[in-house]
């Protein structure tokens, strides 16, 4: 590993969906909002096992990804997603409001009346460390760490969650071998450290929407 880990990014993050329901959850998706230096920014995205299925609804908006997440031992999923800016006044109160950031939310024939709320009232306090790099052949893998707080006051962070990405800037998916094998090589070898490993882990997706004593989707 090469460079070190700075302070990128110092921002609050929010989960929304149906009380109750869950409505974006049942359908694999998930709808956040971020805000950083008072700029607010909206997130769907759209997640699978199956890299066919996860590349089915095209998600419109800024710097639109399509991702393959590997989770230990080595479980992918895939997920399409992009973001948009909102402004400061702009409500996030109904399904009206995400269908109509996203329009291809409209084949789901969502109730657009029903409210959407925070998931269990969670306010993420969220900081992103990036810088380091590692080499894997004839590309870099990049790292970085996140840190979630349950409040800004908070000293100890619930979840810590350290990963690294590569990507093809010709969005071709050119990945040598060698490439493939030196990240499979580097995230086996990140297993192994036991020490900072846990063997409770879960993902920040389910930490929001398992947050507290009371299920926010007790009807599902």
């Amino acid at each position: 590993m090469k460079g070190s880990l700075t302070l990128a990014k110092n921002r609050t993050v929010k989960f929304y969906d149906t009380p109750g329901t869950c409505q974006l959850k049942k359908k694999d998706l998930v709808f956040r909002e971020r805000v950083e230096n008072e700029k607010r920014e909206v997130v769907l995205k759209f997640r699978s096992p199956d890299r066919y299925i996860a590349a089915s609804l095209p998600i419109s908006g800024d710097k639109p990804k399509f991702e393959e997440d590997i989770s230990k031992p080595f479980c992918s999923k895939f997920s399409s997603s992009a973001k948009k800016k909102i402004s400061a006044t702009k409500n996030l109160n109904k399904m009206d409001d995400p269908v109509r950031l996203y329009p291809e939310l409209k084949k789901y024939n969502f109730d657009l009346n029903e409210a959407i709320k925070e998931v269990n009232g969670l306010t993420i306090s969220e900081k992103v460390y990036e810088g380091g790099e590692v080499d894997l052949g004839n590309k870099d893998g990049e790292f970085s760490l996140t840190l979630w707080y349950d409040s800004p006051s908070s000293t100890e962070p619930k979840i810590a969650e350290i990963s690294f990405k590569y990507k093809d800037k010709t969005n071709e998916e050119d990945y040598s071998e060698t490439v493939a094998s030196g990240a499979k090589k580097v995230f086996t070898a990140m297993q192994g450290m036991s020490n900072w490993v846990s063997d409770k882990s879960q993902t920040k997706t389910s930490y929001v929407y398992q947050y507290g004593t009371t299920p926010f989707c007790n009807k599902t």
